[in-house]
């Protein structure tokens, strides 16, 4: 078994808490389709695989999955309504598939996100701290912050990541992923949160940070 194929069996194993959803092995009863976790891995694989390929050797670091987000698709930044954008971004050939039976939705994050990576000409691996979807109890359709708790009990989900990637610059996005690298002794650049009008700060920093 490929470090990929560790890497997803351990996501569809993983049993969290009620109010943090696993996408690799929970079911939406409101937006998903019966199938939706195996669909998820299938995008993750996609995505790691074309990393690979490409050697990717730069990760954006975030927070975690937002409900319009990666607890749809699965992947990372690979929201719903940007599969055909961050599929020709990368030169993804395989096309990522849809796990919802509801309309497709884009978190504005990952607009914004991949929006500073083609215009500046990147392809990096904006990936987050934690693989699971913290909401707020008896509240599936919410995001929270995860907790350091959190954070350190699914680290091994970060190592592995960079272990595969080994990624030579990490860019922490926002406070809690740089206190997320902190907490493991990882040193990365700090860049402003692009939400919550972040935007022109987070992409005049990695304007310095590349051009």
């Amino acid at each position: 078994m490929d470090k990929v194929q560790k890497f997803l069996s351990k996501l569809s194993t993983t049993n969290t808490p009620e109010n943090l959803f696993n996408p690799f092995n929970e079911v939406c009863e409101i937006h998903d389709l019966p199938n939706a976790p195996q669909i998820r891995l299938e995008n993750v694989k996609t995505l790691l695989n074309k990393h690979l390929e490409l050697g990717t050797k730069t990760v954006w670091l975030f927070e975690a999955p937002s409900y319009l987000g990666a607890r749809r698709s699965g992947a990372p930044f690979v929201n719903e309504g940007m599969f055909e954008e961050v599929q020709s971004i990368l030169g993804i050939e395989k096309s990522f598939q849809k796990a919802t039976k509801t309309e497709s939705a884009t978190a504005m994050t990952s607009k914004m996100a991949w929006k500073v990576a083609n215009e500046f000409g990147l392809k990096p691996l904006i990936w987050e701290s934690l693989m699971f979807h913290p909401h707020k109890k008896g509240e599936p359709m919410t995001n929270r912050k995860p907790s350091k708790q959190e954070m350190m009990e699914y680290k091994h989900f970060l190592t592995d990541l960079l272990d595969m990637i080994k990624p030579e610059r990490m860019i922490a996005v926002g406070r809690v992923a740089e206190q997320g690298l902190a907490l493991m002794d990882i040193k990365a650049e700090y860049v402003r949160h692009p939400a919550q009008g972040g935007y022109r700060e987070f992409r005049k920093k990695m304007r310095e940070l590349y051009i």
